[in-house]
């Protein structure tokens, strides 16, 4: 017996790569599987739920995929130099046609939209998927030993229950004839009563 709730983790470290995956499963009729992962990993969401499906038959598993290292090496902030001076000579020619007073800084250009981009890194995610396919693996069984040990508990939960039921049951089986003849002599007593 497998509880349908549960969690599991993994870390996963290659030279140029490190990453968290995280599994949570909850209880759900049928099987549905939600990954979250860095954007550059989306050419791989169906093998990651197909990985997941080997595993599971039924709940409703989350999935999420994260980079170790906050500092990402895969991302590059690119800077669009013609982009901001053409800001800037806009910003110029409306200064001086409305004659307005003030400096044009660089925390204007800089807050100014598309001036800076933050661009991810092309990787080769067929590399990847090696070390993915092993972060979901070992998060996965992790998931499954969580899941079969509280299945094992809610399995000794239910048998200690049913064994109380069973005895309340064999109390109530040998009290049914002496609550008959109870019942009987209230009844005579009462019809006693009632013509006394």
């Amino acid at each position: 017996m497998q509880s349908m709730t549960g969690y599991g983790r993994s870390e996963v470290r290659q030279a140029h790569l490190a990453l968290t995956v995280e599994a949570r499963s909850v209880n759900h009729r049928y099987l549905d599987i939600a990954v979250r992962y860095p954007r550059i990993y989306a050419p791989l969401e169906a093998r990651m739920k197909q990985r997941v499906s080997a595993y599971f038959t039924r709940g409703r598993i989350d999935i999420t995929l994260a980079h170790q290292d906050s500092t990402d090496t895969r991302r590059a902030l690119l800077l669009d130099h013609t982009l901001a001076q053409q800001y800037y000579d806009a910003l110029q020619r409306l200064q001086e046609s409305l004659g307005l007073p003030g400096t044009i800084d660089l925390s204007l250009i800089a807050s100014l939209r598309d001036v800076f981009k933050v661009e991810e890194a092309t990787a080769d995610v067929e590399n990847d998927w090696d070390i993915i396919a092993q972060g979901l693996d070992a998060a996965l069984q992790a998931l499954q030993t969580m899941r079969r040990q509280e299945g094992e508990v809610l399995s000794r939960d239910f048998h200690l229950r049913l064994q109380a039921i069973a005895r309340q049951s064999q109390s109530i089986r040998q009290r049914v004839p002496q609550v008959v003849v109870e019942y009987q002599q209230r009844l005579e007593q009462r019809v006693k009563d009632l013509f006394a």
